[in-house]
């Protein structure tokens, strides 16, 4: 993943969210668990796997089960909060592809990280880092 700006800062936002928001964490992998979700951000493409504690990834290693894309803007608006994934998808700024119990899956997951990032003040610079690259 060298090089790889997204699934960089997801991955060590993961780590910061589990050490100084477990509950928010619990609830995110909670969500994910069992899932292979294929990331596309930017044309930068990662998998997050939901088995065991959730783990950003260059390869899938099991069957995608979700499929998501989206741009780096639109997944800072989902991370402050200013839209949901629904709104996000009607916006046509996400896109997202799933059966539809593992979208709501999906939705929940994305809640609980939001939240927990809100709180975790470790994960501010990543976040600005993330911006900068927009």
């Amino acid at each position: 993943m060298a090089g790889s700006c997204a699934a960089q800062t997801l991955a060590q936002a993961f780590d910061i969210l589990e050490r100084d928001e477990p509950a928010a964490f619990a609830a995110m992998a909670l969500q994910l668990a069992g899932l292979i979700v294929s990331c596309t951000v930017d044309g930068e493409r990662f998998f997050v796997s939901g088995a065991g504690r959730p783990q950003v990834s260059g390869a899938a290693g099991a069957a995608v089960t979700v499929w998501v894309e989206s741009n780096r803007r639109a997944i800072i608006r989902l991370i402050d909060g200013d839209i949901d994934v629904l709104g996000a998808v009607r916006a046509r700024q996400l896109r997202l592809t799933a059966d539809i119990a593992l979208m709501v899956r999906i939705s929940r997951a994305q809640r609980a990280f939001a939240e927990g990032a809100a709180r975790a003040r470790r994960i501010r610079p990543l976040l600005e880092a993330l911006r900068d690259a927009s």
